[in-house]
């Protein structure tokens, strides 16, 4: 595609011309499933791999890649995924390593390249397979893209590295409030005593199967075993609510505010008397690890009867109201931060946009 400098001093140059696609290819051995980075493990719209490894055995070749290579996803480009490596290892041979050549980019200004609009819809289009549409090196290498001079370059990069210094901080906030959460239900589980069955203090009712061709597109939130999976006109349950994932993701408990619909891969629960807190329960169930409940076949499924038999801390009403306000005081305050990481990072979208904004 022949394009023209979109700005004064910005030149036109070939991918190829300032990205040189590493491909060092290796055969994994077991030690290498340990720091292993999957298509996966990419996030998108962040620039930082947050995850890795894998406990299957690695099979086939990958790509040797290096700390601070940039590893793009070029299987399913739609999902915008483009990070840096934060260790040496390997990496998915559906993925492409690059580096920059930096005569011509900033190192530091690449990845910001790469995670625009411009570069990825581009690569959007250039995908080939209806499956899983998959770019090659051979038509990307081609494309050609309008860069600013390298001054610029340094000059935007240092901007977009002190937003990005921003979110990061906002992220390890999220997972600091998230240790003390883990922490509190942690605690709960400790209680050796006050504690009673939960087939004491609960029903666990069976959801009602509602096919995506019978729903009315609706105000009520209609709920599998992973969470809200459409909405219909009508409501079955009157929220709030929890909800318990029976087959499937067997074992996810879910907090539903309002009116809701479950279907039958889920149950939802019914408290006995007013003794125990709905919210308190919620947190209860939580603590516990349901998911370790599960039946192990085609689809995993838990038994009802096997979660109504395990016991769970359950204090005075007055206890749980403490321990439930300190639970309201976490999420209220992930809630602020999440909102945060939101809102910078769409200001950090808008930036990378507006200054590559203009090339087709």
């Amino acid at each position: 595609m022949r394009i023209v400098p979109n700005k004064p001093g910005w030149i036109v140059y070939r991918f190829e011309d300032f990205v040189e696609n590493v491909h060092e290819q290796a055969m994994p051995t077991k030690e290498d499933s340990k720091k292993y980075i999957g298509l996966k493990h990419l996030d998108s719209g962040s620039l930082h791999v947050r995850r890795w490894g894998t406990e299957i055995q690695l099979k086939g070749t990958k790509f040797r890649m290096k700390k601070g290579d940039l590893l793009f996803a070029r299987r399913n480009a739609y999902l915008r995924r483009v990070a840096i490596a934060p260790h040496d290892g390997l990496f998915s041979a559906h993925g492409m390593i690059f580096h920059s050549k930096n005569d011509v980019i900033s190192p530091d200004f690449l990845p910001f390249f790469l995670s625009s609009d411009v570069f990825m819809d581009r690569a959007i289009k250039i995908s080939v397979g209806s499956l899983s549409p998959t770019i090659n090196w051979g038509t990307l290498r081609h494309e050609e893209f309008s860069l600013p001079p390298l001054n610029e370059q340094k000059r935007l990069a240092n901007l977009l590295w002190s937003v990005d210094e921003t979110i990061e901080d906002y992220i390890d906030l999220v997972n600091k409030i998230n240790t003390i959460y883990l922490l509190q239900l942690k605690e709960i589980r400790g209680h050796k005593k006050c504690r009673k069955r939960i087939g004491d203090i609960a029903n666990l009712n069976y959801g009602e199967g509602l096919k995506k061709n019978n729903r009315c597109n609706g105000a009520y939130p209609v709920i599998g075993s992973s969470g809200i999976v459409g909405k219909h006109s009508k409501f079955l349950v009157e929220g709030p609510g929890i909800i318990i994932g029976r087959k499937g993701s067997a074992g996810e408990i879910i907090w539903i505010k309002n009116n809701f619909w479950p279907i039958d891969t889920t149950f939802w629960v019914e408290l006995k008397n007013n003794t125990v807190m709905l919210e308190y329960l919620f947190y209860a169930l939580k603590s516990i690890n349901l998911s370790s409940l599960k039946i192990n076949t085609a689809i995993p499924g838990i038994n009802r009867n096997d979660v109504l038999s395990k016991k769970i801390y359950i204090p005075e009403y007055s206890i749980q109201l403490k321990i439930v306000k300190k639970f309201e005081e976490v999420w209220t305050t992930l809630a602020s931060l999440n909102a945060q990481i939101a809102f910078t990072r769409n200001i950090q979208k808008q930036i990378i946009n507006q200054i590559f904004g203009g090339q087709s």
